[in-house]
């Protein structure tokens, strides 16, 4: 299954309390509000499906209800032997948008850096979600671990300098 986009509501005018930019949905998850033309005074409502993922030996399984953003390719050295890559590909994810299905206790987490928690199941070692003490409320998300299309490609390699020879 992919992240399709599927016109839920042709024409809807946007509530008023809500952002011109998001509407969380009841049934596949999140919706985006786009403008239909460059006036901006009607408005199409496309839903986005869930993503699915889940570890190398399936034990631990997930489900995304949001939009991925920033996804992008760090090469830095954490990454590069954390994930056994010379690079590891990423996006963030609002935590409130992240649900575990099964495999909690197959969940293991390592502090690589102050602040810094590394999700990983301890059965098969696929990396799974990184937390931040500084922002509990995002997290990083391998999207080698994705088993849907993320709909997001990375824009942006950072930390080049560390690269693998």
């Amino acid at each position: 299954m992919s992240a399709k986009r599927a016109e839920a509501a042709p024409r809807v005018a946007p509530p008023s309390h809500l952002s011109i930019r998001t509407l969380q949905g009841p049934l596949l998850g999140f919706q985006i509000v786009e403008p239909i033309y460059a006036g901006m005074l009607e408005w199409r409502v496309t839903e986005v499906a869930m993503l699915h993922g889940s570890c190398l030996c399936r034990g631990i399984r997930y489900e995304i209800d949001g939009e991925l953003a920033d996804a992008l390719n760090c090469h830095c050295s954490m990454c590069r032997k954390a994930h056994g890559a010379a690079f590891r590909s990423r996006a963030r994810v609002r935590a409130a948008d992240f649900r575990l299905v099964s495999g909690q206790e197959l969940m293991t987490f390592y502090e690589s850096s102050p602040g810094t928690h590394r999700g990983f199941c301890c059965v098969c070692g696929s990396p799974i979600v990184s937390k931040f003490d500084a922002h509990p409320s995002v997290l990083g998300l391998p999207l080698g671990a994705l088993d849907d299309d993320p709909g997001v490609r990375p824009q942006i390699h950072v930390y080049v300098a560390s690269k693998a020879p």
